[in-house]
């Protein structure tokens, strides 16, 4: 990760000017050679030269490795809640990424948000952050059982146990849902 300034110093030794330095940055990230968000707040200040660097940071927090859940039993049970419930809290996510200097922590749940796969939380009292991340809930199947699809019309409750809903939820649901339809 560089910050702007420093993909300034480089875009000048390669004679590109500093007016189109954000359309060679914006070229280069839909190339996937590197990433540059200008609408993330605090990321439009960095360029993450390396897509996978950011792929593994992220993989930390999704998929942690054994040597990383035995080094941090403090957060079991966040890691629990974020499994069963969907829901990531301040001290999984800052316990995670508290060793990536070059992105903190808050600027990768800034990340997550833009992407729709993070929703901020609100709740009483506000001791510490929490964001709602319905990609990370367990999957269910949709069928009574294997080897027959539900025919008629059902009704669907979704019951959150925190009372919130977050903004496009529904709209990737039923996109979800038409993706996968198999009757």
């Amino acid at each position: 990760v560089i910050s702007y300034s420093e993909a300034v110093a480089v875009a000048v030794v390669c004679n590109i000017s500093f007016e189109s330095l954000p359309s060679v940055l914006n070229f280069y990230h839909e190339l996937g050679v590197c990433l540059f968000y200008s609408r993330v707040p605090g990321l439009s200040e960095k360029v993450i030269t390396s897509p996978e660097w950011l792929v593994r940071q992220i993989g930390k927090l999704i998929h942690p490795s054994e040597e990383e859940v035995k080094s941090q039993p403090d957060i079991k049970r966040f890691r629990k809640t974020l499994k069963e419930e969907g829901v990531l809290g301040e001290r999984l996510y800052k316990k995670v990424w508290e060793n990536c200097i070059e992105i903190s922590s808050e600027e990768m749940m800034d990340l997550l948000c833009f992407f729709l796969l993070a929703f901020p939380m609100w709740e009483e009292p506000h001791d510490s952050k929490k964001f709602f991340a319905p990609l990370l809930l367990p999957r269910m199947s949709l069928h009574g059982d294997s080897s027959s699809c539900i025919q008629s019309s059902t009704s669907l409750h979704i019951i959150f146990n925190t009372n919130y809903t977050p903004p496009g939820f529904f709209v990737r649901l039923i996109a979800s849902l038409g993706k996968h339809r198999k009757c």
